[in-house]
């Protein structure tokens, strides 16, 4: 690995720290070591040395369930927007370090978004069963009062007056 110049040494450190799911064999396929003289063996023992020290270090670029349970609620708007920027910002570190599975990223953001589209519609259909449900109070409401006020002393409306009562009611033109 000595051997190797800084910028090619930078990328193997990029391409391992910004996608600990990559494959080992993967990054190093990617990335030529073969043709380079680096035998797999020793990227491996590199590889396995220098994600180690970045789990110590903190930086180890997982999302595991002790992470999650740091957060209050993912339902958070701000919370949501935190891990589109999380993911954005590791999808241009993995395309940035050549990875070719970086469009892993993208689809994920693309599901949160029809996610996001099914959640709205989801909302809208409830904001829209309420608004009938209202109207609907409503409008028995004013259709009583009308009938109320056409029968005042409890004599039967003929069925042509209960339909032109409705009709009013339902246009908004009685109340």
């Amino acid at each position: 690995m000595e051997s190797l110049d800084d910028a090619t040494r930078d990328a193997i450190d990029q391409a391992l720290a910004s996608h600990a799911n990559e494959g080992v064999a993967s990054i190093f396929r990617r990335l030529g070591l073969t043709q380079r003289g680096i035998k797999r063996t020793t990227f491996y023992d590199y590889a396995r040395r220098y994600r180690e020290r970045m789990k110590s270090a903190g930086k180890a670029a997982t999302l595991d369930a002790a992470t999650l349970g740091r957060f209050d609620d993912l339902s958070n708007p701000e919370m949501i927007e935190k891990i589109r920027r999380r993911i954005l910002v590791r999808a241009i570190q993995r395309l940035e370090a050549g990875d070719t599975k970086g469009y892993e990223d993208v689809a994920l953001l693309s599901r949160i978004q029809e996610y996001d589209k099914i959640e709205i519609n989801r909302a809208a259909d409830e904001r829209a069963a309420e608004l009938h449900r209202i109207k609907v109070e409503q409008m028995s409401k004013d259709l009583r009062s009308e009938i109320e006020k056409r029968t005042p002393n409890g004599e039967q409306m003929s069925r042509e007056d209960v339909f032109d009562l409705i009709d009013q009611v339902m246009r908004g033109e009685a109340a």
